[in-house]
């Protein structure tokens, strides 16, 4: 093995935790935890085949709080809040080195101090004995809180404090709605939707976003006990209504046969419609 490959490296780090839960009424609890993170770079981070390695990156460490409530509403469902906020050291980011888009100029680096904060609201509902659904809604701010640059001379870029992290969007939305025609069948619609974000290489968001999406999965599956066991069959349809949308983007230059070099939107785009199906069956003759 060659010397100058041949090293070691060790993290440790002691992570506290708690937390404490009111309960108001029998129906309604309140909450407060806090707690550290603490997270080691992995080997393709450390790594990064197919661009520049860095071995000295460090572990992400965070200090996490999170404030919220529970309250059920009569028979027939609960409302949750919860308020949430991570304050982040040393997160690893992949990042330009020249910043002048050529092929394989990146590498993952520790940046100083970012933020991840927001609230969770979370509806479930059963108002009929046929039907339950539920709606979740979750707003998300990350953020740098420190001034990054990126590269050096006229290519440099530099994301500063309050700046928004590509790829992170602010609004989810998700509404799930479950149809019970009989006892032994569900049939199910999801609908999430996505607002914009920016894209990869954007840490200073000037640049165009990624459009927002919204796209709606079915499901319909059927269960019942049968000698042995339990049967479960199901269908399931994503995206479907054939919704085009793209999932992930990147500004880079167009090298690609026929381009000029210069820097564009390269997006990903998400599968059209696809549908799947399956059996499974739960063997459970010698259950007590």
């Amino acid at each position: 093995m060659t010397p100058s490959l041949n090293a070691k490296k060790k993290f440790d780090r002691v992570t506290p935790r708690g937390g404490i839960t009111f309960l108001p009424t029998p129906t309604t609890s309140v909450y407060f935890t806090y707690s550290q993170g603490f997270r080691i770079p992995n080997v393709n981070e450390l790594f990064a085949f197919a661009f520049s390695s860095n071995p000295n990156l460090q572990a992400v460490r965070s200090n996490n709080y999170e404030f919220g409530g529970k309250a059920e509403l009569g028979k027939w469902g609960d409302v949750s809040i919860a308020l949430f906020q991570s304050d982040i050291r040393d997160e690893i980011f992949f990042t330009c080195i020249l910043c002048d888009f050529s092929f394989g100029d990146g590498i993952n680096r520790n940046l100083d101090k970012t933020r991840r904060r927001g609230v969770e609201l979370t509806l479930n509902i059963t108002p009929v004995e046929f039907f339950d659904g539920t709606i979740n809604y979750t707003y998300t701010e990350a953020h740098f809180r420190s001034t990054q640059i990126f590269g050096s001379g006229g290519a440099s870029r530099t994301a500063s404090a309050g700046d928004s992290f590509p790829l992170v969007p602010q609004n989810r939305v998700s509404v799930i709605g479950n149809f019970h025609p009989g006892k032994q069948v569900t049939v199910s619609l999801i609908g999430l939707y996505v607002s914009s974000q920016f894209l990869q290489n954007d840490e200073a968001n000037s640049l165009n976003t990624l459009p927002s999406y919204f796209v709606v999965n079915g499901r319909a599956a059927y269960k019942r006990q049968v000698p042995g066991g339990l049967l479960n069959v199901f269908l399931q349809v994503n995206n479907l209504f054939d919704t085009e949308y793209f999932t992930r983007g990147i500004y880079a230059s167009d090298n690609l046969p026929g381009g000029d070099g210069s820097t564009v939107p390269f997006v990903m785009p998400a599968p059209g419609i696809g549908v799947f199906g399956g059996i499974n069956y739960q063997f459970n003759a010698f259950s007590g």
